[in-house]
């Protein structure tokens, strides 16, 4: 802590992100960094005053996990399509036009499925929105791989994408409620 005294003024500096200054004949108490949730400004901090290092619970490294794997199949399902996609244009005689379209309704049940899962996660909860998304997302995909026609599968795509669309803002939206905002220093 370093005072410094003039004619009428006393004004202590310590070394911290927030200081405050008075150039009345008052002494001044620097302000500690404010924490979100804390009663006091020593709350929460160790005897030196550095902020305690909390461990992450097992339920949301668990709920972490399973919302990761569930991002990591829903890119690999639209990457799947990009990859097999001149083979089904081969197999049906697709034209460009067709072939395009069918990238399209993925991306426009991306949207819708985006949307209304979101919704429905606001008013039901997270997880039983993100759980539906996984179900009709895994359901309907496993049902295209059996389609006999262009139109089949199609109409299968769009489905499967309306359950994609409410897997990734479902996770993002789930994963900023249960894990914490701030742990400590890096």
């Amino acid at each position: 802590m370093v005072s410094i005294h003039a004619a009428q003024c006393v004004c202590q500096v310590r070394y911290s992100s927030t200081l405050t200054f008075s150039l009345a004949r008052a002494r001044t108490v620097p302000r500690p960094p404010r924490r979100f949730g804390a009663e006091s400004a020593h709350e929460g901090n160790d005897v030196r005053g550095e902020p305690r290092q909390t461990p992450i619970p097992r339920r949301v490294l668990a709920i972490t996990a399973i919302a990761g794997a569930a991002v990591i199949f829903d890119g690999y399902d639209l990457q799947a399509l990009a990859y097999s996609l001149p083979k089904i244009v081969s197999e049906w005689t697709l034209t460009p036009i067709q072939a395009g379209l069918l990238g399209s309704y993925t991306f426009v049940g991306l949207f819708v499925g985006a949307v209304s899962l979101g919704a429905l996660g606001d008013r039901w909860g997270r997880q039983r929105a993100l759980v539906l998304g996984v179900v009709v997302f895994a359901l309907v995909m496993g049902t295209a791989g059996f389609a006999r026609n262009y139109t089949e599968f199609a109409l299968l795509r769009f489905l499967a994408s309306i359950g994609m669309g409410g897997v990734l803002p479902g996770t993002i939206a789930m994963l900023s409620e249960y894990v914490p905002a701030r742990r400590g220093r890096a």
